[in-house]
């Protein structure tokens, strides 16, 4: 699935700059989640990882509201968080394209390029 562009609806007390993006994917099979971690390369600036989003059950798996590449530590979950076939888990990113300039290896990708633009 294709993830959509969109800006997050509840912003961070130091909000990230940039270009927020999700994407949603089904539980196939009934589990527990343990633990989280977020991962977005060097440009990520939050992460939020929602269960059932837009529905009463709605419940936050992970928040990173202010990402470091540095730490991509593991969160665990306690109580930890059971799911079924038919839940949701959500995947919303922000990402700011501007820090390709601060990067030396990333200087020559077209986001950067665009981000001086």
């Amino acid at each position: 699935r294709a993830a959509r562009a969109r800006r997050s609806p509840s912003p961070p007390a130091n909000p990230a700059i940039g270009v927020t993006t999700s994407c949603t994917w089904p539980v196939r099979k009934a589990g527990y989640i343990v633990r989280a971690a977020p991962h977005m390369h060097l440009l990520g600036k939050s992460l939020k990882i929602t269960l059932n989003p837009g529905t009463p059950q709605a419940r936050t798996v992970l928040d990173v509201p202010n990402y470091d590449f540095n730490n991509q530590a593991a969160h665990d979950n306690t109580p930890w968080i059971k799911v079924a076939p038919g839940d949701r888990l959500q995947v919303s990113c922000t990402y700011n394209p501007k820090l390709a300039q601060e990067l030396p290896a990333l200087r020559s990708l077209p986001s950067a390029r665009s981000a001086n633009q």
